[in-house]
């Protein structure tokens, strides 16, 4: 598994272990120093949640069917990724927001 050495990561990231870090920051590129840059499908470039302009992805699905590549950021596979633990963090705010399962299975 690779680990992040690029001088350009902020310093609150940890690194140790990193393989990938998107911080959207107009792109949905690889910075970790890894090179696993992603293809956004669909998806637009907003403000994030401080407000920053192209610095996150809004996902409206209004061409979205199963099996469709609308409304998705693709990360090709790598072996790097096959690994028994993985640790993600996101930050996500929802428009809108239905369910329509059994919460207690």
């Amino acid at each position: 598994m690779g680990s992040a050495t690029s001088s350009a990561l902020p310093a609150y990231l940890p690194t140790n272990g990193l393989v990938v870090w998107y911080p959207f920051n107009g792109n949905a590129n690889d910075e970790s120093g890894n090179g696993y840059n992603s293809t956004v499908y669909g998806a637009t470039l907003g403000p994030d949640r401080n407000g920053t302009s192209n610095s996150s992805y809004n996902f409206d699905f209004s061409n979205y069917s199963n099996g469709s590549r609308d409304d998705m950021i693709w990360v090709p596979h790598d072996p790097a990724f096959s690994t028994p633990t993985i640790s993600v963090s996101v930050w996500f705010k929802p428009t809108a927001w239905s369910y329509s399962g059994n919460p207690g299975s």
